[in-house]
Parts: C-alpha cells; sequence; structure tokens
C-alpha cells in the first residue's frame, strides 16, 4: 500500500513538473510580449490539471485505506508514518510534491501579474484608440485629406 502511494506521488510530482515547466513557457511568452501564445499554452494545461485531479483522488483513497489499516484518520496518517523506516520513500515523495506546488504556486502568481499588467497595457490602449476614434469622428483631428 506504501509503494502504491509512492507511485502515485511520483505520477503526481512528474505531472507538476510538466505543469512548471508549461508555467516557465507562458512566463517567457507573456515576458517577451507574445500574449497569443501564453493563452493558447493556457489551453493546453486543461489536460494535465485534470490528470492530477484524477491521482489527488487515487491518493486520497489510497490514503483512507491506510489510514484505516493503521487505524488512525486520514488527517493524523503522516504523523504516524514519519515514525516508520517503511515510510522512508513516501514522506519524501509527499514532500517533494508539496515543494512542487509551493514553486508552481509562486510562478503563477508571477504569472497572473504579468497579465494582469499586459491586460491593462490592453485596456489602455484601446481607451486611447477610442478617443482618436471619437476625435475624428467629430472632426477635431486632421486625417490628411482636407485638401491642403
Amino acid at each position: 500500500m506504501v509503494s502504491g502511494l509512492v507511485r502515485l506521488y511520483t505520477t503526481k510530482l512528474q505531472l507538476l513538473n510538466a505543469l512548471l515547466l508549461s508555467e516557465s513557457d507562458k512566463l517567457h511568452y507573456c515576458r517577451s510580449g507574445n500574449l497569443e501564445k501564453a493563452m493558447e499554452i493556457i489551453g493546453t494545461d486543461g489536460g494535465v490539471i485534470d490528470d492530477i485531479d484524477a491521482v489527488d483522488f487515487d491518493i486520497a483513497k489510497e490514503e483512507a485505506s491506510l489510514a484505516s489499516l493503521v487505524g488512525t484518520r486520514r488527517k493524523t496518517l503522516y504523523d504516524i508514518l514519519r515514525g516508520s523506516g517503511d515510510a522512508v520513500g513516501l514522506i519524501a515523495a509527499r514532500e517533494q510534491v508539496h515543494g512542487t506546488v509551493k514553486t508552481l504556486f509562486e510562478k503563477r502568481k508571477e504569472l497572473l501579474g504579468l497579465m494582469e499588467t499586459a491586460s491593462e497595457e490592453i485596456r489602455n490602449s484601446i481607451d486611447d484608440l477610442s478617443r482618436l476614434s471619437r476625435l475624428k469622428e467629430a472632426g477635431g483631428a486632421d486625417d490628411g485629406r482636407s485638401g491642403r
């Protein structure tokens, strides 16, 4: 049962690393001004996220079974397992997943900030173009066709 959990956490780690790589790509494209490519990548992340959700479900089932076998609640399972030499690999895999999730969260926050900045810049450009268009329609701007 512990080895099954290690396998599941290893699978989750691989999926998280794929998402982390994707996050790095999105950051690169946002920094270089290629928001369309970043948005395209965001669209493809859904499948990986779905796979992570499925693995999380399997992990929860395995942890519940192990907790039942040990005679504890799932919430306190890892407190008990920390004292067991048989669970060293499981604890290490779980901590590695948690560290990767933390890194992913930080990159996601950075990406969100970049996208918010880009969104604001786009909104300002739209406002500027709208003002110019209104001026032109009102006859307040010379369009170069005045005959002079």
